[in-house]
């Protein structure tokens, strides 16, 4: 029987990183993956995946869901090159603009530089201090 109830934090962490670290073994596991709306770029070290970017397209737009690097790659243009490699792909399927959305404390300027304009804010979400941050590129 199948039941639900809430749980301490503690326990239900190892839970969740053990279930994302299945689904990020079947997301990442092609160096591409493309189906009818998402697409999956992985970076790899030898055959260590050391960064992704998952996008979702719809319509003739892009939705970055995640974009992550490895601590230990970090500031070496892995995440840079990611988001070029699917901006590239983007353009080849016809898509006119990507968005993404990150929290005032994750990579605001690294979006920026890439050329990312800020369309929308959210003050104190998801916690006070914090912002979410909405933004969009428009491809040419």
């Amino acid at each position: 029987m199948i039941y639900y109830q809430t749980i301490d934090i503690r326990v239900a962490e190892p839970i969740c990183h053990e279930i994302f670290e299945e689904q990020q073994k079947a997301e990442f596991g092609q160096h591409i993956s493309r189906n009818a709306d998402t697409l999956s770029i992985a970076a790899f070290d030898d055959r260590e995946v050391i960064g992704a970017i998952i996008a979702k397209v719809e319509y003739d737009a892009l939705e970055v869901a995640q974009l992550t690097v490895k601590k230990d790659y970090r500031k070496q243009g892995i995440g840079r090159q990611l988001l070029n490699e699917i901006e590239r792909i983007a353009k080849e399927k016809g898509i006119i603009n990507i968005t993404l959305t990150t929290q005032s404390f994750q990579g605001t300027r690294f979006y920026e530089e890439q050329g990312y304009r800020i369309y929308g804010e959210l003050k104190d979400m998801p916690r006070v201090g914090e912002n979410r941050i909405f933004f969009y590129k428009r491809l040419k």
